[in-house]
C-alpha cells in the first residue's frame, strides 16, 4: 500500500494493512481496554471516496481480524533536557461555532472560532501587539452522490498596531475523477492593498 503509487484492492480478499501511527504514547493500566472502531469514511476528516465502500471483519481461526500496535521499551530511552521559552501574554478565545445539518442523505458541516492574543514586549508593558486570528470551514456531502463534495473556508489574521491584515480563502470540489482546487490570498496594510495572488489546480483523484 502506497500513497504515491495507489493500487485498488482485491476483492474478496484478506489483506494486511500496516499504518503509520503518529508520533504518540499512551500507558494503559493493568485491565485496561481500548476500543478499535473500522469505518468506510470519516467525513469531515476525511474526503468521501466516489464510490460506496463496503469492508468486511473475520472473526475466529487463523484469519481472523487484529491489530497490532508497536510497544514502547523503556530501556532505550533517552532523556534530553528541553529549554523552556518563557513569553508574557494574554490569549482570550471565543467559544467556537459548530452547525451540522442532515437532510435527505446530505450531510453539512459548519465551524468558525475566534481568538484574540495580545503579546508584551517587555517586561514594563509599554509595547504590545495585538493579534485577532480568525477561522471559518463549511464542507458538504451527500451519501447518494458520493463522488460530489466540497469544502469551502477561510482564515485571517490581523495586528492592530500594524495595521496588517492577511487572508487566505481555499475552496474544493470534486467529482468521480478530478478534484478542483482554488486558493487565493491577500495582504493589505492600512486598508491598502500589497498582495493578492490565486491558484487553482485541477488534480486527478488516482485511487482517492
Amino acid at each position: 500500500m502506497s500513497h504515491e503509487k495507489p493500487t485498488p484492492l482485491p476483492l474478496n480478499k484478506i489483506i494486511k494493512l500496516e499504518i503509520e501511527a503518529q508520533f504518540v504514547s499512551w500507558v494503559f493500566k493493568k485491565g485496561h481496554k481500548i476500543r478499535l472502531v473500522i469505518s468506510n469514511g470519516e467525513w469531515p476528516t476525511i474526503w468521501p471516496a466516489p464510490y460506496k465502500a463496503e469492508t468486511r471483519l473475520y472473526f475466529g481461526g487463523k484469519s481472523s481480524s487484529r491489530l497490532h500496535l508497536p510497544l514502547f521499551d523503556k530501556k532505550n530511552v533517552r532523556k534530553v533536557k528541553i529549554k523552556e521559552i518563557v513569553t508574557k501574554n494574554q490569549v482570550r478565545e471565543l467559544q467556537p461555532i459548530w452547525k451540522v445539518k442532515k437532510e435527505n442523505g446530505k450531510i453539512q458541516v459548519e465551524f468558525q472560532d475566534e481568538y484574540l492574543n495580545r503579546i508584551f514586549l517587555n517586561k514594563t508593558d509599554s509595547g504590545q501587539i495585538s493579534i485577532r486570528f480568525r477561522r471559518y470551514i463549511l464542507v458538504e456531502a451527500n451519501k447518494k452522490t458520493p463522488a460530489i463534495a466540497r469544502f469551502h473556508g477561510w482564515a485571517d489574521i490581523f495586528m492592530k498596531e500594524k495595521r496588517l491584515y492577511a487572508k487566505t480563502e481555499f475552496k474544493m470540489t470534486s467529482d468521480k475523477n478530478f478534484f478542483y482546487t482554488e486558493l487565493t490570498r491577500e495582504v493589505r496594510e492600512k486598508n491598502k492593498l500589497k498582495f493578492r495572488k490565486r491558484w487553482k489546480r485541477k488534480i486527478k483523484r488516482n485511487g482517492l
